[in-house]
């Protein structure tokens, strides 16, 4: 098997096991990093040279988050986050690197492999989600499923959301005329009418980060504008602390769907836990133990439609910090404190910089920035940022991106993932 055929299997069964059982994807990139990296071993008795800049911040990241451990109040979580985070990480910017040396050929094969697994995802997905889980009650009468709920979607709904991009790079090029608007809408609609609201704006978002970066002059801008909007984002998270106040009220209230107004009450005990330990913050998975975090607290909910809005509003008893805060830039400044949100910081906007240095027509460019706008809102508002299967997400959904940048992509006095 080589390393191109490898990574075809993997591009095929990320939207598949995305659809039927997410957590499947920390095992799939598993084997894929082991077995595309033992093949160059194999081949050339090395391992696979890293990016520097981005495998010395992952690096300095996980070693932060091992000293955390030391006052962390989750030490055995903790531990486990050291391990899977560093092969996360590290395997999927080897595994990137292997992927930006394919020759054009093997590229298009993994192409054809995300295309092979994306398409009939899709349209099962669709089929549940406008006619009431219409595909998974006719694969019931041959297996034996759970039965249709929405919330089975929600998942599924941030997986295809990832992988919306790299396919519409992997597009074949005489048919990007027509077919990337066309299937940029058709993964916008499945987005907006899905039980995702997270999945729909962050689709949304990013769909108009590219037609802003496509139609702006300066394109460089853009990129740069949104580099600054992420840090000033993830820098104000502690201004969360003032959330309830300022949309307590009937008004507000009846208006914010239940699963938001939660979010709210969340964001805003993390904020203030992350007051009490800005510098250092909490430890390594430390949320999970932070006191007080598990007391309940009276929060609005619209009762009566709970996924909706415009319903009444009741008050019932949630624990004030569920497992983690819902929002990656929260969850890693309040677990590893000021080090922690600047190096996190530091490679997303390093990421973002390095989009706008590549030599590539605006298309490409504009689609890794829509990328990383629809990931980042993602983990803002959803998951534990180290949960296996949602990082796994968020890398594959970047190495997919990678194989399918021209390899002249870079300009040459850019550091380049695989250099």
């Amino acid at each position: 098997m080589t390393i191109a055929t490898l990574l075809r299997w993997t591009a095929f069964l990320a939207p598949v096991l995305g659809l039927i059982s997410p957590l499947a994807l920390a095992p799939l990139l598993a084997v894929a990093t082991v077995g595309a990296v033992g093949l160059h071993v194999r081949r050339h008795r090395s391992l696979p040279p890293l990016s520097p800049v981005p495998a010395g911040l992952v690096v300095a990241l996980v070693l932060w988050g091992a000293i955390s451990l030391f006052w962390t109040p989750s030490p055995g979580y903790g531990l486990f986050a050291v391990g899977r985070v560093s092969f996360i990480l590290l395997g999927g910017l080897a595994l990137a690197g292997l992927v930006a040396d394919l020759p054009a050929s093997e590229r298009r094969r993994v192409a054809a492999g995300l295309f092979a697994g994306l398409v009939p995802a899709a349209m099962i997905f669709g089929a549940n989600i406008f006619f009431d889980g219409a595909a998974t009650e006719f694969l019931r009468r041959f297996a034996d499923l759970p039965a249709y709920h929405p919330n089975q979607m929600k998942r599924p709904a941030t997986v295809l959301a990832i992988l919306l991009w790299p396919a519409l790079l992997a597009l074949p090029r005489r048919q990007r005329v027509v077919a990337l608007p066309a299937a940029m809408a058709v993964g916008l609609i499945l987005a907006v009418k899905s039980p995702s609201a997270t999945a729909a704006v962050a689709v949304a978002a990013a769909a108009l980060t590219f037609a802003a970066h496509a139609f702006y002059a300066r394109r460089p801008a853009v990129i740069r504008a949104v580099a600054s909007a992420i840090a000033l984002a993830v820098l104000a998270g502690p201004l969360f602390s003032l959330a309830p106040a300022l949309t307590h009220g009937q008004a507000i209230e009846t208006y914010l769907p239940s699963s938001f107004l939660h979010r709210l009450y969340i964001w805003s005990f993390a904020a203030h836990a992350i007051e009490r330990k800005p510098v250092f913050g909490w430890g390594l998975e430390g949320a999970r133990a932070i006191p007080g975090g598990a007391d309940l607290k009276p929060i609005p909910v619209n009762a009566a439609n709970p996924d909706g809005a415009g319903s009444e509003i009741q008050i019932q008893q949630q624990p004030s910090l569920p497992l983690h805060p819902h929002n990656a830039g929260l969850q890693i400044w309040l677990e590893l404190g000021l080090p922690g949100i600047a190096l996190a910081l530091a490679l997303i906007v390093y990421t973002a910089l390095k989009i706008g240095r590549m030599n590539v027509p605006p298309r490409i460019a504009g689609l890794c920035i829509a990328q990383l706008v629809c990931t980042f809102l993602i983990a803002q508002s959803s998951y534990g940022i180290w949960q296996g299967w949602w990082l796994s997400g968020i890398v594959l959904g970047a190495v997919f991106t990678t194989a399918f940048i021209p390899p002249s992509g870079p300009q040459p006095d850019a550091p380049t993932i695989r250099r």
